[in-house]
């Protein structure tokens, strides 16, 4: 009997096993009036990536219900027509079921109204922007012509900074990237198209969110991650209404509230998953309160102790990783070992990849923009697919000229430690060459050189030849580093850092970098395709 009833809840769906895997999160949206908005949607994202993976439409009574696939950090992206969009961070746990209402925040007009609309973006029809005429009854209007049977429009220049979607009369679809799109259909291959501003909705009320359960995890983790949002939007606001206003010079704004909010969340909180989120959301209000100009390095090396580099806290702004690193004050070492950490051992894609990314962007303005090269091949090679290595590879396409395959530059090395004699290509041909170009007062060197160290003992090949390049080998350390070190089977060095012909011809712009030429005398490989599994795994396979 009992085999036969459950039998009947598995058919009638009573029980489902996929769906308690699921976390549901549902509630109502509404304006700041406290009514459903007329078109609104939820967008799920994940954390960096404003692409969403899906979309769940708010029904006309403002109800909604998202279902997120798998557990993690997400973000639930709430829009509505002439409201402010606004993210709020979900920490999905399989199977949980919460209650979230959300009141969106209308823009901030500023009474000033210039309007103008513009299409023609994803191949719709209106090529250049067509300003509107002012009416007596203060009606804004334009006739567009239009290509098509559909006019997708946008209206510029309605609020400061910024566009708004539609009018009264309009349909509206999700644009699927930010918020609405207008559409109307054309008559005659022309479309009027009417704006009144004063049936916009107003108000100086903020967003709110608020968690049917107050104290669970999921409620605590969002809000942690609202008190950078909230200073975000606001500080723009206010922006926006001093330019409005005229008075843009001098302008400022009072980042200490939100702060003081964030620290004394702190204080009550002992998760150490909102804990780090908090940690974030504090960095991230004092970089942006400071224009990115400076930060003190106690807070961003607290900040880099607070949040592991496997952390998936760091996906919900993946810029500061770069931004605490570089105001830091930490020796280059422990700044290397971090990003590689971030690198090899962070779960979430977009945080590698915005990392490198930044890391890019920081090298390219330095006195030697070739040290973004091992970043750049990097991002290329592993995340080719994403815009930032798209966009990376074609403003730095003169980095990524392929190098492989092409005649080694010959060189001629003084050996170390007997400076009497010299390190040639000629000594290798037949063979392959390993070049191990690093420095002792390098850690990320020190560390890449032992690993070769050991893989020479395990290979024990003469066809392979490794051969350690140092540059600067300050004589302090010449003798405990010879004495102590069991150097690679051939070893050199060289003077004036990367100011070498050595350096030059192999295109030595930060440490370390390996680079394998072939019996032939060419090249076969280079940079990040030669560290950790891969060098092992290549070497073997020559043997």
């Amino acid at each position: 009997m009992i085999k036969r009833f459950l039998g009947v809840l598995f058919i009638t769906g009573i029980i489902s096993i996929p769906s308690l895997a699921r976390t549901v999160v549902y509630g109502r949206v509404t304006g700041t009036n406290g009514k459903p908005i007329p078109v609104a949607n939820v967008f799920l994202c994940h954390p960096g990536n404003n692409h969403p993976v899906k979309s769940f439409t708010v029904r006309k009574d403002g109800d909604y219900k998202a279902i997120i696939p798998t557990p993690g950090i997400w973000l639930l992206r709430f829009t509505g027509i002439f409201h402010r969009e606004y993210p709020i961070a979900i920490y999905a746990v399989n199977g949980s079921r919460s209650r979230l209402d959300v009141s969106l925040r209308t823009y901030n007009y500023g009474g000033v109204f210039t309007p103008a609309v513009i299409g023609n973006f994803s191949g719709w029809s209106v090529s250049k922007e067509v300003p509107f005429q002012k009416g007596p009854d203060g009606v804004y209007f334009a006739t567009v012509p239009c290509k098509s049977d559909t006019l997708v429009y946008r209206l510029l220049n309605v609020r400061s900074g910024g566009e708004v979607e539609g009018t009264d009369a309009d349909g509206f679809i999700p644009n699927g990237t930010e918020n609405y799109n207008s559409f109307l259909i054309a008559d005659r291959r022309e479309v009027r198209i009417e704006f009144d501003p004063n049936r916009l909705p107003y108000s100086k009320k903020t967003a709110t969110f608020k968690f049917a359960n107050s104290s669970s995890l999921e409620a605590r983790f969002a809000r942690a991650y609202a008190g950078f949002e909230d200073a975000k939007q606001d500080s723009r606001e206010s922006f926006f209404k001093s330019v409005v206003d005229h008075r843009m010079m001098g302008h400022k704004f009072d980042y200490d509230p939100y702060l003081s909010r964030v620290e004394s969340m702190l204080h009550r909180e002992h998760s150490g998953l909102v804990r780090q989120a908090l940690e974030l959301s504090y960095f991230s209000i004092s970089y942006i309160s400071t224009n990115g100009d400076y930060v003190k390095p106690n807070l961003c090396q607290l900040l880099l102790t607070s949040i592991p580099p496997a952390s998936p806290v760091w996906s919900l702004r993946p810029s500061s990783i770069s931004e605490a690193i570089d105001f830091s004050g930490y020796p280059m070492y422990k700044r290397m070992d971090y990003i590689r950490e971030v690198l090899n051992d962070n779960p979430v894609s977009q945080t590698k990849i915005t990392l490198l990314a930044n890391r890019i962007l920081i090298m390219s303005r330095s006195l030697n923009p070739g040290e973004m090269i091992p970043y750049l091949s990097m991002l290329v090679d592993q995340y080719g697919d994403s815009p930032e290595a798209v966009a990376d590879a074609k403003a730095y396409s003169q980095y990524l000229q392929p190098k492989d395959g092409k005649p080694a530059p010959q060189f001629s090395i003084n050996s170390y430690p007997d400076t009497s004699s010299h390190i040639t290509n000629n000594l290798f041909k037949g063979k392959y060459c390993l070049l191990d170009f690093w420095s002792p007062s390098d850690r990320s060197s020190i560390v890449e050189t032992r690993h070769l160290q050991r893989l020479q003992e395990n290979l024990g090949d003469e066809r392979i030849a490794m051969v350690s390049v140092a540059l600067n080998f300050p004589s302090k350390v010449r003798k405990k580093h010879v004495m102590s070190e069991k150097m690679l089977r051939y070893s050199a060095e060289v003077q004036h850092g990367f100011n070498n012909k050595i350096c030059e011809d192999y295109e030595v712009y930060s440490l370390p970098k390996l680079v394998l030429i072939g019996p032939t005398g060419n090249v076969v490989a280079s940079g990040w395709e030669l560290h950790g599994s891969k060098l092992d795994t290549l070497l073997r396979s020559l043997r």
